[in-house]
């Protein structure tokens, strides 16, 4: 088994974020948390800490898409994407599986020893001000955050993606947010 240090730390604290949400939302049952409702509370929980600690939680890449601002690495982990390298996959699995296309699980404790104790303040700040919410409400929250503002113009073009320099290239849109932007 490989040494969690050739993890990507954007992996590690991906991984323990979305587990600590589903154990949040099932209270230590095993029941699945909707995906884009655990993205968007990672949001939050990366925004909180950047504008309280100057760094985010995950130090995820940040994308501006359809429903609003996703971390590039947080949803390859939900989804167990083969766009993570097969030691991250391998690691996230350890922790949270996906269920189906839209829900994930936890399969194990969160090990605390990748968050720091800010860390949790931060997701705890975000499960208690915004958990209580549905993806869909939680979506149209995050599209009145300037963060999504500001590229919301150029994901109404059909079909391309427009990169943070204006760029238009025939994939699913979507916007680099950049974690100084958070």
């Amino acid at each position: 088994m490989p040494s969690a240090l050739h993890i990507p730390a954007s992996v590690r604290k991906s991984t323990q974020a979305l587990n600590y949400f589903a154990r949040l939302s099932a209270r230590g049952a095993p029941q699945p948390l909707n995906k884009m409702k655990a993205l968007k509370l990672l949001f939050f929980a990366d925004r909180y800490h950047l504008r309280k600690y100057g760094r985010p939680v995950t130090d995820c890449a940040y994308f501006a898409m359809k429903n609003g601002p996703v971390a590039s690495e947080a949803k390859n982990i939900a989804e167990e994407s083969g766009r993570l390298r097969p030691q991250a996959r391998s690691y996230a699995r350890r922790f949270v599986r996906r269920k189906d296309a839209y829900h994930y699980r936890s399969v194990a404790e969160v090990d605390k020893s990748v968050l720091s104790t800010t860390d949790i303040e931060a997701l705890e700040f975000a499960w208690r001000t915004f958990g209580q919410y549905t993806q869909f409400q939680l979506r149209d929250i995050t599209h009145h955050y300037p963060e999504w503002k500001r590229h919301a113009p150029r994901l109404r073009h059909n079909g391309k993606r427009i990169d943070a320099w204006g760029d238009q290239r025939s994939t699913p849109p979507l916007v680099e947010f950049g974690a100084s932007n958070i």
